[in-house]
């Protein structure tokens, strides 16, 4: 296998993000998103059996990271008009008292 193969990882990650642009899962609701993942996440176990659990974590942790960025997806987006991040924790504490 040259350097320039991909790896049975890399196959996974670009398909999981190829998937994610597909279905337009960055205009879902949070929620959707965090369903849709997990169902995705089953899928791809079941394609690549060959992945160890550590690389679905690790491949999971992607597709989190990726559908639920720190500065949001989008031409009008960027670090300067993102929300202070006080805002951010009482969001999250307003959250996790609903739960």
């Amino acid at each position: 296998m040259g350097k320039h193969d991909a790896t049975i990882m890399t196959k996974a990650r670009d398909e999981l993000m190829s998937h994610t642009i597909r279905c337009d899962v960055l205009d879902a609701h949070p929620e959707d998103r965090k369903e849709w993942l997990q169902d995705t996440m089953d899928y791809m176990a079941g394609r690549y059996p060959q992945l160890t659990d550590l690389q679905l974590t690790r491949l999971e942790m992607i597709g989190k990271q990726f559908i639920e960025p720190v500065i949001p997806h989008g031409a009008g987006n960027s670090a300067l008009n993102r929300p202070a991040a006080s805002e951010d924790v009482e969001h999250e504490e307003a959250e996790l008292q609903a739960a």
